[in-house]
């Protein structure tokens, strides 16, 4: 259920906050293996997500700085540096794959929730 515009679980009349990577989703289908290991992949998917984005965002964020800093005049006929565009576009790619891995989570969650009230009586 949505509360206070995130989502939160309810179990036997207790109410589990969401919160942003997840929150109590194991404790609220705890008993139940297969929704534990849902929940479990749901989070470690989100948390590594987050953390991957947030690496991707440092990386292009450094990289337009040395790229800046590459970018002053050249003094004697320096070659063009790469290292600024390289660590932009790692930063990029960090920051999609993150994406990736928090979106491709988020299935996970649903899987948890049917999966626990799949087995109950």
């Amino acid at each position: 259920m949505m509360e206070g515009g995130t989502i939160a679980y309810v179990r036997d009349g207790k109410t589990y906050e969401g919160g942003l990577f997840g929150g109590d989703i194991e404790e609220a289908v705890r008993g139940n293996p297969q929704a534990e290991q849902y929940a479990h992949e749901y989070k470690t998917g989100v948390v590594t997500g987050f953390a991957t984005t947030m690496l991707g965002v440092a990386g292009m964020v450094g990289g337009l700085v040395v790229t800046g800093v590459e970018e002053a005049p050249p003094t004697n006929n320096r070659s063009v540096p790469v290292a600024g565009p390289v660590l932009l576009g790692a930063g990029v790619l960090a920051y999609v794959v993150g994406l990736v891995v928090m979106l491709n989570a988020v299935p996970h969650l649903y899987d948890a929730v049917n999966a626990y009230n799949d087995a109950l009586p």
